[in-house]
């Protein structure tokens, strides 16, 4: 009897054994024949995803994926009438449409009128769009108003928009290179000669972002994305006295925004925009810098700033006003146990404090520049453009007419044209949002609306930024900030800009330099001098391509021992590096490190390889309406701040699988899977056989009773 017990054991034990052992050799062929399949039918394709953010209110803009992914037999739209053709038909199959970027509102003799959105009615049928990257003859996917938070409402900027940056899209869309456009071009065009007949050639998509229902407010909880921002860059030429000391200067602060969007983050280079703006104020403030100009003896201080996060709500100049106005320090580190040899503060960390100094009422006057590298308006003139409900602006536009007609005759002349409802959307904003009486004005190429037609746009590239209107208005931007730092009357103000106005001229070398290395090479010498890397370690972090001014996610400052950790972008970084080296009071010795500087004064650090004492600081740019905790990425949100009617949207950005991307593939007749069910239902039988079999086996080979 006992045997009989162990040998009926035995026997339960060779079935279970056997069984696990079959589903098992059925797992593991499936799981192998799924990686076969992966690397045999599926190609991995290059491109410019869509943008994919969260706000507050609306939650998601942009597109995403399904945590599946969406995936969509390959068509190529050739024309305005085939794109019309495919939203009216009524078809199970779904496509993914390979087309120019005109037919979708780019210009081109037919497009559709609301471009993405109406595509959104044949979204029954459409897994996703790939465009080629062919530039229209217009591109422009930001708002009319220019931007949705704009103090000019809803006064038309830009009549060109298409109004893409601010929705819910519903679908991927990413554009391709001409190389990878060709090749899916064969692909579609072998799809049509089949007649529809399969298998055909399909996309994958996977951009997958998290569910629909996160807000930047449930992701930021959850840990699921980062706010927008980084670091702005200001300075001044010269010492800022403290507010309180005997002859404490008004400032003339020049400013612009030094970030860029587009429909695809990768390819925001913000030409005639955002890059040449940068431009066009790294070149005005080496003018001024020049020891010939001798600014630092006028009686107003010449501050600059280039704030970052401009076209998300403005962050950086409403958090430098903010903090200009309000801040408050819980933790200082004193000088002595600072590396810098400057106090700065621990909690909240602020690696440098020299804004303190500042106060609203010390703005004299606030001049901002816009899209510097545009085409000028008929005439040849720049604009200066002003708020219709700020009364004591006559003195900035008068003084800065007046320097503009002391330049030689090949230099711009200054209109001030019929006020819109306030001035363009630009860093000026915040300030007039801070004080509505503040005397401040926006510097153009263009007139009444956007000479621009490709604003917020992939088109807005290196052959769209115009190197002589930046030198133009870089060297008008130079002679109106040294006439305002004068406080002199407008005519005095133009005789003094006239004495110097040699030395008051942009330089056309660092201007073509600067676009090489923003719109053709961010991988060039002179970004790799500025942020002390090689070529090739330069060219992993850029692409070394034309760079990309997407001002990205917030990379939150932290405190280390007696120091801290800053990790500024290559843009934040070169945008510093030659301010402080430009403005630098005494340059000193020459280093290739800060460390070296440091051996011998503790408050300098190397900047295009001089030791410098800088008057250029980075300073926070994050929404206001977020508070910094004790963890790191963590922060507590202000819902004041939020309800502010000209608050940020709060936005952030998810965290990116590492497995998003788009794949080619061949899809089978739908009818196929019912013969791959069939096929599972086939080995599952065979599973259960071989298990009877083994057990019949095991039976009669042990004699199990």
């Amino acid at each position: 009897a006992e045997g009989g017990v162990r040998g009926r054991r035995r026997g339960a034990s060779l079935r279970a054994i056997g069984c696990v052992a079959c589903v098992a050799a059925v797992v593991a062929a499936t799981a192998r024949a799924g990686d076969v399949f992966d690397d045999k039918l599926y190609t991995a394709e290059g491109g410019a995803a869509c943008y994919s953010l969260f706000t507050a209110a609306e939650g998601r803009w942009g597109c995403a994926t399904p945590k599946e992914g969406v995936g969509g037999v390959l068509r190529w739209i050739t024309s305005y009438q085939d794109l019309l053709d495919f939203r009216a038909e009524e078809t199970t199959t779904r496509y993914t449409l390979l087309m120019e970027p005109a037919f979708l509102g780019g210009g081109a003799t037919n497009t559709l009128p609301q471009g993405l959105a109406d595509l959104q009615g044949a979204s029954g049928h459409l897994a996703g769009v790939v465009l080629m990257d062919v530039k229209p003859a217009f591109w422009s996917p930001g708002p009319a108003a220019g931007a949705p938070w704009a103090r000019s409402g809803d006064y038309v900027w830009n009549p060109a928009a298409l109004d893409w940056l601010s929705t819910d899209v519903g679908f991927p869309v990413v554009m391709v290179n001409a190389s990878t456009a060709a090749r899916l071009r064969e692909l579609a065009v072998d799809n049509a000669a089949r007649g529809g007949a399969y298998p055909q050639h399909a996309v994958r998509f996977d951009y997958y972002m998290g569910p629909p229902s996160l807000t930047s407010l449930t992701c930021l909880d959850a840990g699921q994305c980062l706010p927008l921002g980084g670091q702005s860059v200001w300075g001044t030429i010269g010492d800022l006295k403290e507010p309180d000391a005997v002859g404490a200067e008004d400032v003339v602060l020049l400013a612009a925004g030094m970030d860029a969007t587009a429909l695809f983050h990768d390819r925001a280079t913000g030409g005639a925009a955002a890059a040449s703006d940068i431009v066009a104020m790294m070149a005005a403030v080496q003018a001024l810098s020049r020891a010939a100009v001798n600014v630092t003896a006028l009686p107003r201080r010449v501050a600059f700033a280039l704030f970052q996060g401009e076209k998300w709500g403005r962050v950086g100049s409403r958090r430098w006003l903010q903090e200009v106005q309000h801040f408050t320090c819980g933790t200082y580190q004193p000088a002595a146990k600072s590396p810098t040899g400057k106090r700065y503060c621990k909690g909240p960390l602020r690696t440098d404090l020299t804004f303190r100094k500042l106060s609203l009422a010390r703005l004299a006057h606030v001049l901002a520049v816009d899209q510097a590298g545009s085409a000028l308006h008929a005439g040849g003139a720049a604009f200066l453009h002003l708020d219709a409900g700020v009364s004591n602006t006559t003195d900035i536009a008068a003084v800065v007419v007046a320097a503009a007609a002391a330049s030689p005759p090949q230099q711009l002349r200054v209109r001030t044209p019929p006020r819109a409802p306030s001035v363009p959307p630009s860093p000026v904003d915040s300030f007039l949002d801070a004080n509505a009486t503040v005397s401040a004005g926006v510097l153009t190429p263009y007139s009444y609306y956007y000479s621009n037609h490709y604003v917020d746009g992939f088109g807005d590239d290196a052959a769209n930024a115009n190197a002589n209107n930046i030198e133009a208005m870089a060297t008008l931007l130079a002679r109106s900030a040294y006439a305002l730092a004068t406080g002199l009357p407008p005519a005095e103000a133009a005789a003094a800009v006239d004495a110097v106005q040699g030395e008051l001229t942009a330089s056309r070398p660092l201007i073509d330099t600067m676009l090489h290395c923003l719109l053709v090479d961010s991988a060039c010498a002179y970004f790799q001098d500025a942020v002390g890397l090689s070529r090739d370690e330069l060219a992993t972090i850029t692409g070394g391509g034309p760079l990309s001014l997407y001002t990205g996610v917030y990379t939150q400052p932290y405190n280390v021992g007696n120091g801290f950790k800053l990790q500024p972008t290559v843009i934040e970084q070169v945008v510093r590096q030659f301010l402080g080296a430009v403005t630098a009071r005494a340059p000193g010795r020459n280093c290739t490190t800060t460390a070296q500087c440091k051996r011998h004064d503790i408050t300098t650090e190397c900047m295009l390889g001089r030791c410098v004492d800088s008057t250029v600081h980075f300073h926070d740019a994050l929404s206001p309406a977020l508070l910094s905790t004790r963890y790191l990425n963590a922060y507590s949100v202000d819902p004041d701040a939020l309800a502010d009617p000209h608050a940020d949207p709060l936005f952030t950005e998810p965290y990116w699988s590492v497995n998003v991307g788009m794949r080619t593939y061949v899809a089978s007749s739908p009818s196929a899977g019912g013969w791959m069910l069939a096929a599972g239902v086939a080995a599952t039988v065979a599973a259960v056989a071989a298990t009877i079999r083994f057990d019949k086996f095991a039976t009669e080979k042990y004699r199990i009773a």
